[in-house]
Formats: structure tokens, C-alpha cells, sequence
């Protein structure tokens, strides 16, 4: 987990810093009246620029930028050009001003810096650090804001959007549903994807998150709270996302199918595309970007915390050290990011750090939960916690449920997802631009690398409790119960909850 949880806050703060360029941008405009992307004629501009809206389909619209399946990005790649060889205002301005991908042929030719890239991922990193300098108690104080704040924006947005003509198709072509895509995989497979980014069930966050509550927390209340509300927000942020894209297609006059799109095309291309339609387009466009900025560092402040939180419970140094360590090697990692073919780097992480890997480990997790440590122990364990008693009438098939879905349902349906995913995978590919062979093997070797750490600590863990592993094979059984077995200091919170409770209640008889 710490490995694919650093693999991802690597390149993520990087996707933080397009977001600052974008709201730099914006606010440098404002006295204008009008966005930088909202026009050709620029610096940045090609011959192939094209404000007309009949220029406009599928092709050029869902951006040249789109990465593989199963990413942060998602979708599939496509063309950067229209059958007309038309290019938007919006994705010359990402591709060509911000990125300047244009300058590198390839991830073999990466050249110059983009130094303005270089301040943003700076600011980015700045920001992260002095928030969790104080550790979980202002990470706390921020999580306030970066969780609360998109809601309001996203209302905003939505009563904006509900304004504008077309609309309302955008809001019935999103409900409304295929069930023919129910029958295709990838369908299943990016919809997994989907909830792990949106909740890191893997990348250890949760649990870093959930170890700072008392023994007594109802842990299982806030679990299905959390995920309900991952998808209730999903699903409400999607009315803000298609009111857009029905005001887009009726404006660019097609269907919406065809402005429909994912990944960086829909966040920097389509929807810039939109809010520069609209008036007052600078205000747009700062609540948008201030939207993104404010769920992207709210990611980051989870994963720095976890990769912080690992190292001090494991080494025993300071929070401030790690955290300086951190992110002062995180930042220099990434300005390779901010070159001009660091997009190049940063789809071969996207798609390499936390898809595979993080299937993997999440049906590792889930088995040795389910079946080594027992999901009935696992229940006993809740149970204890929460204060549940044995004999509510609804606790045994509470039990029964919890125990096929985690011993049956949900490994099965990982197993599924992992399969279709191995079987579907392609090549790394960039718009036209295909990765050379040796990049692929980079990134498998990037994949296979927080995969190989399971079985090897596995052993270690062996070799430390029974000795001399190999030629004493007889003690792996007696050591595997040892290392599923809780540590000592399991319950000790629960004992102590205990007597202050019977304390209390003999001060009251008194």
C-alpha cells in the first residue's frame, strides 16, 4: 500500500498544479472579461484553431490527451483532430500552452522544463506541507473545508447549469439508462476503478484515517456512511457534469454522445470549452478550478498522511522529519512531470501505480480477511467494538450476509474484474503516439513492484517469528497463527472503556 499510495501522490500534486495554472490563468484574465482559452489567435495558437462550431465533433473535443483504460484519466484514446482538422481554443490552450506537449516527440525526448509547471507543482507541495506540518489535528481543521466546499460549488454550478439551453437533455441522456452496457465487462471493470479511486480502499488512507478513532467508534456506521456518500456525491455531481454537456452539444450543434468524454478532455478541455460560452466567463471558471483544487489537495492531504503515518508507526521518527522528507523527494520527483513530454511520465504512473496493483491488493486483503483471519473473528471483532450483542434478532443474519459477501461475492467479483483486465489490456498509448517497448516494460516493472512486496513481507514476517524459514518448514503453520493473531494490546482500549464505565457507575450508587 505505501508503495502504491506514493506511486500515485507522486504524480497526482502534479495534476494539482495543472489546476493552479488554470486558476493563475483565470485570475490574470479577469480583466479582460473573458478566458484565455476562449479564442484562437494566441501565441500558442495553430493554423488549425477554429472558434466555428460546426468544426467541432467527437474527435477534437475528447482531447488527444486521453489515457488507456482502467486510469485516473479513463476512456479511450482518440484522435486530436476532427475529420475537418479542426482543434478547440480549450485544447490547443491545455496541450499546446500549459503542457507545451507539442515540443516532445516522445517519453525518450522529454526536453525543456515548463518552469511555470515548476512554480505550481511548488505552491502545490507548499500547501500539503504546511497543512499536515501539525500532523492529524490540522489535517483535520482542513478536511472541514476541502470536503464541504465542492458541495457548495457543485450547487452553484448545477442551478448555473440548469439555466442554460440544453440542459435538460444532458440531465435525460444521463439518466436514462443502456442496460445493454451491463452485459460488457469493462463496464464492470472501470465502474471498480472507479470506486477505488474515488474511496483508496487500498492505498491504505482509510485505515490511516480510522486508526486515530477510540476503540469504541462505530466504525461500521462511518464505513457505510462513507460509501454511500461517495456514490450519492457521484451521482448528484453528474447532473452538474451532463447540464453542461446537453448546454454543449445543443451550442455545438450534435449529439451528446458526442461531447460525452472522460479523463483530462472532460476537466481541462470540454468543460473549460463550456465556461467560456458563458458570461461573466472568468467567475465560472475560478468557482470550477477552485472546485478541482479543493478535491485534489483534499486526496493528497490523505495520501501524504498515510505515507507519513506508515513510516513514523514502523521506523519511529518524527512527523515533521518524514513529512519534510517527503514531500521535498515527491517534488523533486516530479518535475520530470513538468517537462514538456511529462505528460508521457505521468499517464505510464496513472496507469501503473494504482489500477492493477491496487486490484490485486484489494482481493489479497479480502481473502486473508475472509478466509486466514476468518470473516466470523472479523464480525466478533466489530461487534466488540461497536457494542452490538450476540442476541439481537438481527445479528445473525446480519453475520450471514457480511460473511458471503466477503468470503464469496466480493472475491469473486474482483477475481472477474482482474481477469477481464488482463485480458483487455493494450499497450500504453498517448493519443497516436504509442510507448516504445522498454516504457511498457517500465511501467509492468512499476506494477509488479507493490505487488512482489505482498509475498515478500509475507516471508519476512515467517522468517522473523519462526527463525530459519526454509529448512524448518514445519513451523510456517504455527507461525501463520501467530502473525493472524491480535497483538496484545487488542482490547486493552475496550478493557479500559470497561472500568471507567463500572467506575462511574459506583460513584453514582455512592
Amino acid at each position: 500500500m505505501l508503495l502504491i499510495v506514493t506511486g500515485i501522490g507522486l504524480y497526482y500534486n502534479v495534476i494539482v498544479s495543472w489546476i493552479l495554472y488554470y486558476l493563475g490563468a483565470t485570475i490574470y484574465s479577469i480583466g479582460t472579461g473573458t478566458v484565455p482559452w476562449g479564442s484562437c489567435g494566441n501565441s500558442w495558437n495553430t493554423e488549425n484553431c477554429s472558434q466555428s462550431l460546426e468544426h467541432f465533433s467527437a474527435e477534437n473535443v475528447t482531447s488527444s490527451l486521453e489515457a488507456g483504460e482502467g486510469s485516473l484519466f479513463g476512456g479511450q484514446s482518440s484522435n486530436a483532430t476532427s475529420q475537418a482538422g479542426r482543434t478547440s481554443p480549450p485544447e490547443e490552450y491545455f496541450e499546446r500552452q500549459v503542457l507545451q506537449l507539442h515540443l516532445s516527440p516522445g517519453i525518450d525526448q522529454l526536453y525543456g522544463m515548463r518552469w511555470e509547471l515548476c512554480g505550481c507543482l511548488l505552491a502545490a507541495w507548499l500547501i500539503v506541507y504546511c497543512t499536515l506540518l501539525k500532523g492529524v489535528k490540522s489535517l483535520g481543521k482542513a478536511v472541514y473545508f476541502t470536503a464541504l466546499f465542492p458541495y457548495f460549488i457543485l450547487l452553484l454550478l448545477l442551478v448555473k447549469g440548469l439555466t442554460l439551453p440544453g440542459a435538460m437533455d444532458g440531465i435525460y441522456f444521463y439518466i436514462r439508462p443502456d442496460f445493454d452496457k451491463l452485459w460488457e465487462i469493462q463496464v464492470w471493470a472501470d465502474a471498480a476503478m472507479q470506486i477505488f479511486f474515488s474511496l483508496g480502499p487500498c492505498w491504505g488512507s482509510l485505515i490511516t484515517l480510522s486508526s486515530y478513532n477510540k476503540f469504541n467508534n462505530n466504525t461500521f456506521r462511518d464505513a457505510v456512511f462513507v460509501a454511500t456518500a461517495n456514490c450519492l456525491t457521484s451521482f448528484f455531481a453528474g447532473f452538474v457534469v451532463f447540464s453542461f454537456l446537453g448546454f454543449m452539444s445543443q451550442s455545438l450543434k450534435t449529439d451528446i454522445q458526442s461531447v460525452t468524454v472522460s479523463g483530462p478532455g472532460l476537466a481541462f478541455v470540454v468543460y473549460p470549452e463550456a465556461i467560456s460560452l458563458l458570461p461573466i466567463s472568468p467567475l465560472w471558471s475560478m468557482l470550477f478550478f477552485l472546485m478541482l483544487l479543493t478535491l485534489g489537495l483534499g486526496t493528497q492531504f490523505s495520501i501524504m498522511e498515510t505515507i507519513t503515518r506508515t513510516v513514523c508507526d514502523t521506523w519511529d521518527v518524527k512527523h515533521r522529519t518524514v513529512l519534510s522528507a517527503s514531500c521535498l523527494l515527491m517534488f523533486l520527483g516530479g518535475l520530470v512531470m513538468t517537462t514538456n513530454g511529462g505528460m508521457y511520465i505521468l499517464t505510464m504512473l496513472d496507469n501503473h501505480t494504482g489500477t492493477f496493483p491496487a486490484l490485486v491488493t484489494g482481493m489479497v486483503e479480502v481473502l486473508v480477511v475472509s478466509w486466514i483471519y476468518t470473516s466470523q473473528r472479523f464480525i466478533e471483532d466489530i461487534r466488540r467494538m461497536v457494542g452490538w450483542s450476540k442476541d439481537s434478532w438481527w445479528y445473525k443474519p446480519f453475520s450471514l450476509y457480511w460473511n458471503g459477501m466477503w468470503r464469496i461475492v466480493t472475491p469473486s467479483l474482483l477475481a472477474i474484474i482482474l481477469v477481464a483486465s488482463a485480458i483487455g489490456y493494450k499497450p500504453l498509448k498517448l493519443g497516436d503516439y504509442e510507448y516504445p517497448m522498454w516504457a511498457n516494460c517500465v511501467a509492468w516493472a512499476i506494477s509488479g513492484l507493490s505487488m512482489a512486496c505482498i509475498p515478500l513481507l509475507v516471508i519476512i514476517s515467517l522468517w522473523s517469528e519462526g527463525g530459519n524459514l526454509v529448512p524448518r518448514m514445519s513451523v510456517v503453520v504455527s507461525d501463520w497463527r501467530k502473525l493472524i493473531a491480535p497483538l496484545p494490546s487488542w482490547g486493552k482500549a475496550e478493557r479500559e472503556f470497561v472500568q471507567q464505565r463500572q467506575t462511574e457507575m459506583e460513584l453514582l450508587r455512592v
